[in-house]
């Protein structure tokens, strides 16, 4: 019998399915790897401008028009607050005045939304 070196087309074929399958399993990992760190950097930075606006309300006069009972909105917004069109976060806080019925207590909500995701909500009392 007369010894064959080297591959038949059908094992060449065979290996390259197989490889294929395996690296279309690694690009599909790599893919919802990637979307799932850029959710991830938007919900950071969300969270980063829901506590800055808590932050500058806490220091800034209760008579201030941000301060006015209701609901207040700021629209494309970028990642550290500064606003121009084509941004992906819109920011939403909401004032209660006399919060549970205490004259000197206030309750700010903040939402911050982005295109295709959101909300953030962070929520802080004050005296």
């Amino acid at each position: 019998m007369k010894r064959r070196d080297g591959f038949t087309i059908i094992e060449v074929l065979i290996a390259v399915a197989l490889m294929s399958i395996a690296l279309s399993g690694v690009a599909m990992t790599s893919i919802v790897s990637m979307r799932a760190d850029t959710t991830g950097h938007l919900a950071s930075a969300a969270t980063t401008l829901a506590q800055t606006k808590l932050e500058q309300l806490r220091n800034m006069p209760r008579d201030e028009a941000d301060w006015d009972e209701g609901t207040h909105q700021e629209y494309s917004l970028d990642e550290n607050g500064l606003s121009a069109s084509g941004n992906p976060f819109t920011r939403r806080w909401t004032v209660d005045l006399a919060y549970n019925n205490q004259p000197d207590l206030a309750r700010v909500t903040v939402d911050v939304m982005w295109s295709g995701g959101g909300p953030v909500t962070l929520s802080a009392l004050y005296w």
